[in-house]
């Protein structure tokens, strides 16, 4: 009973860390891919937006718990040279913040991840980065990364001692 007690205990430590994921997104590139995004750091609500029309970019927008944006950019998944290769563009927004130039990030398959850093709080140091992840669309758990993976486990803890 001791040492479920005290997994308990380390769990629970590990749940109160300072950083918070939020829930992974994810919308349909073509018919056999699709592109999931969660972001780690600050307590933030994260949507990405699937475009309404062919060719028109992915948009991801981060906000703060009270809805003020903190940070904005368009992506745009191409085909890479390379059989199952990618590219990633990520664009400034047209809204603010955003980037302030086109950034373009090669992935080599669909299970790479990509982690984007987004913006940095210069007082504590604490930084929310963007984790991008290209998987196919009828991808089950054994697809994810080992850094989804964790996220998730990370997730299911922190909903398990929170309430949620």
């Amino acid at each position: 009973m001791k040492k479920v007690f005290a997994a308990m205990v380390a769990l629970g430590g590990l749940v109160g860390c300072t950083v918070n994921f939020s829930h992974a997104r994810s919308v349909a590139v073509d018919k056999k891919t699709r592109l999931t995004a969660h972001a780690e750091g600050a307590d933030l609500q994260a949507s990405i937006v699937q475009p309404t029309t062919p060719g028109e970019p992915i948009h991801r927008l981060l906000r703060n718990p009270a809805g003020k944006v903190l940070f904005a950019y368009d992506v745009e998944v191409l085909k890479g040279a390379t059989d199952g290769s990618y590219n990633l563009r990520l664009k400034p927004s047209g809204q603010k913040p955003t980037f302030a130039a086109v950034r373009e990030v090669a992935v080599k398959s669909r299970q790479e991840s990509v982690r984007v850093d987004l913006m940095e709080n210069p007082g504590t140091g604490e930084k929310v980065t963007d984790v991008l992840q290209l998987l196919p669309n009828d991808a089950s758990d054994e697809m994810m990364s080992p850094a989804a993976h964790l996220m998730k486990l990370h997730n299911m803890v922190f909903r398990y001692f929170n309430g949620h």
